[in-house]
């Protein structure tokens, strides 16, 4: 169970960490708005937990 609000989701979405990025992506309150900024993060792992958070993930992917 998540206890951040997505006004903070929002915030930690841009945090300059990946770890932090990874997280909020696979976060299943994390806004699409984010998940749309993190799906374009450099981070190799960032892009592909947005896109299990989005539901748009390719067959066999699945939230950690």
């Amino acid at each position: 169970k998540s206890y951040l609000n997505v006004e903070s989701l929002e915030i930690l979405a841009k945090d300059e960490e990946d770890y932090v990025r990874e997280h909020v992506a696979a976060n299943p309150n994390t806004p699409v708005a984010s998940l749309k900024v993190l799906a374009e993060d450099e981070d190799d792992d960032a892009p592909r937990m947005a896109a299990i958070g989005s539901g748009t993930a390719p067959a066999g992917c699945s939230r950690p």
